[in-house]
């Protein structure tokens, strides 16, 4: 599964995915129990704005991780735990 979450940056993402359970694998792969994350840094652009953005490719267990994205989305959203 992979989402594309703007407005935040790798460490952001990075922080969130631990506080989810996840442990640092290196500086873009976080895994945890029954899934593991990779992280691609980029920049969304919109007219003359520049955005952070980071990819997350989570795979594993289904349930997992479609509880890990579900859960990473509203972290996202609201700004942390």
């Amino acid at each position: 599964m992979e989402l594309d979450l703007r407005g935040t940056d790798l460490q952001t993402m990075r922080s969130y995915l631990e506080l989810l359970g996840g442990v640092a694998q290196g500086l873009h792969q976080i895994a945890g129990d029954g899934w593991r994350a990779s992280l691609t840094a980029g920049v969304h652009r919109w007219r003359q704005w520049e955005f952070p953005q980071v990819t997350v490719t989570l795979e594993g267990e289904t349930e997992r991780v479609a509880e890990i994205a579900r859960r990473l989305r509203v972290m996202a959203t609201r700004g942390g735990a």
